[in-house]
């Protein structure tokens, strides 16, 4: 099983260093490095970074970066959004690391991975961020991109229906029914979307509950 391991850098590669030794690597892995404008700074830590894998992960491991011109924002976003759209497609896992770089470097990677989630969500396995002193990392759900693109699709009937799934905890259909003065066949149709979201959580027991996910909490 291959992988594609991305991260952002600015001019430390202790960021880098940290994340690959978490994941590991294996043969006909790819890093994949993406940096605003490469200064000598840069380069160095690139170069070390390369260095790194050389010595502690012998084996055919490319490592690759890419110069974002940061100035545009929405250029920005294109342009790394074609590098990993390129990329992505090859590999079974891809990993996401986004601490390091400049802020509008890290955002302008999110919105691309938000584009991406549309078509190549399935691939991105593994997004994280690691609090500078190293002392936490935080994992964002791999389904978050693509639910923050459906939010539109959310109408007011909808978030009224989570809200109420959420008051009453576990429920039926039948209780929801009763509590919102509604069709039992309405109530199914919208906790259908509601799934496909990943808002709300169907139970396989008998009588079917449900019940609101993190992300449906985020919501409401």
């Amino acid at each position: 099983m291959t992988r594609l391991l991305v991260l952002t850098l600015g001019f430390e590669e202790k960021f880098a260093f940290r994340m690959l030794t978490r994941h590991g690597l294996d043969r006909g892995d790819r890093i994949l490095i993406l940096t605003g404008r490469a200064v000598e700074r840069t380069v160095k830590a690139i170069e070390t970074i390369k260095e790194f894998v050389k010595k502690y992960f012998p084996g055919e491991i490319d490592v690759e970066f890419y110069e974002v011109d940061l100035s545009n924002f929405i250029e920005a976003v294109r342009r790394i959004r074609d590098v990993l759209s390129r990329y992505i497609p090859s590999y079974d896992k891809v990993i996401i690391n986004l601490t390091g770089g400049m802020r509008v470097l890290i955002l302008a990677t999110f919105t691309a991975l938000l584009l991406l989630s549309v078509n190549l969500g399935e691939r991105i396995t593994h997004i994280e961020v690691e609090f500078e002193d190293g002392t936490y990392l935080v994992k964002i759900p791999q389904n978050l991109p693509r639910m923050l693109l459906n939010v539109r699709s959310l109408t007011r009937e909808r978030i009224e229906l989570l809200r109420a799934i959420q008051e009453l905890g576990e429920v039926t259909v039948k209780d929801l029914a009763k509590v919102l003065g509604k069709d039992e066949s309405t109530i199914r149709r919208q906790i259908y979307e509601l799934e496909k979201l990943e808002l709300v959580e169907v139970t396989k027991t008998r009588p079917t509950k449900i019940k609101v996910t993190e992300l449906g909490r985020l919501l409401i």
